[in-house]
């Protein structure tokens, strides 16, 4: 599907994905920047939007991520402690564990000697 609008862009190609966002930056006849959002449904297409992973879907087809995950669909994790995310899982430095690097391990390993000065 090719798309232009004579004020604001030359021609591109759209996807033909069922729910589409649009951002269109730019400046105008005054100088000032502005910034447009729109969001678009290609009317007849029966395939649905991609799964939100991690959250739920908006008015606008956009996912709402849970506090645990962040991206497009919620499929990237958001990792505690300085751990980072890769391919969907947590990545957590030393002295860190956990699905999202959330339990620290404990540095303080003690023994304890009891002696009886009686026997």
């Amino acid at each position: 599907m090719g798309c232009s609008t004579q004020f604001v862009t030359e021609m591109f190609s759209s996807p033909t994905t069922t729910y589409q966002k649009y951002t269109i930056m730019g400046t105008d006849a005054m100088g000032m920047k502005f910034q447009r959002t729109f969001f678009y449904t290609l009317p007849g297409k029966t395939d649905s939007a991609p799964q939100c992973v991690s959250g739920t879907r908006n008015q606008y087809g956009e996912c709402g991520c849970d506090n645990k995950h962040t991206g497009d669909y919620c499929s990237d994790r958001v990792c505690l402690n300085g751990g980072t995310s890769s391919l969907g899982t947590c990545v957590c430095v030393n002295g860190f564990y956990g699905d999202f690097c959330e339990n620290a391990l404990s540095d303080a390993t003690t023994s304890t000697t009891t002696t009886n000065p009686g026997q």
